[in-house]
């Protein structure tokens, strides 16, 4: 249990996100396996890919920020509550083991493309592909898509005044770490985006552990 706590520590840290430490210590050894998490994913894909996304987001806050054990189908289906979705037909398709066959796709889909790490964004442009592996900020993922489509493609610089507060809005919460990789900015930009961002009066930061979220008031 000890050297899969420090595992989890590390890879929150590297992450950014906020964790609890009463998890990392007192967590039942069904709480490390990921497999229940993972069906849960494809069990709310089944109903709507989007809302899948946040709801893998608000997992991720819920197991390392909260501390909280989403191992049974009692605790993932009382977290679909939160979500806009059909809980009974999420609830089913868990149970029904309807999303076994959709996790396997998944999986698959890995073995094809030889991902064998997580994150891994897959880009592809006419007969051309690269998998962008591991956490990177929006920097890199500019400049492999101007190289990928051979400068046909260029995304504009990131803009975090509108876009920051688009993606707080849509998931609720931003871990501080999150704001910065997505944007590249070093601690001084972070601290002055947050103080510019807490000014407007429509947002609160939550202290969790060494790093805190940034949310809705």
């Amino acid at each position: 249990r000890a050297q899969i706590a420090e595992h989890l520590t590390q890879a929150a840290r590297a992450i950014g996100m906020p964790f609890s430490s009463n998890r990392l210590t007192t967590g039942r050894p069904e709480d490390y396996v990921s497999l229940p998490l993972c069906l849960a994913y494809c069990a709310m894909c089944m109903i709507d890919e989007t809302i899948a996304e946040a709801y893998l987001r608000r997992m991720r806050e819920c197991v390392y920020a909260e501390g909280r054990s989403l191992s049974s189908i009692d605790a993932q289906v009382e977290l679909a509550a939160e979500f806009p979705v059909d809980v009974g037909q999420f609830c089913d398709n868990l149970e029904s083991g309807a999303a076994i066959p959709v996790l396997q796709e998944g999986v698959d889909e890995c073995k094809t493309h030889n991902v064998t790490a997580f994150p891994t964004l897959l880009i592809r442009y006419g007969e051309h592909q690269v998998a962008m592996r591991g956490y990177f900020d929006y920097t890199a993922l500019k400049q492999t898509i101007a190289q990928l489509t051979g400068g046909e493609i260029s995304l504009s610089d990131a803009e975090f005044s509108n876009a920051l507060e688009a993606y707080i809005n849509r998931f609720g919460k931003a871990a501080a770490r999150e704001i910065q990789t997505m944007f590249s900015l070093n601690d001084a930009q972070l601290a002055n985006v947050m103080m510019d961002l807490i000014s407007t009066g429509r947002y609160k930061t939550d202290s969790c552990g060494s790093s805190y979220f940034v949310m809705r008031k």
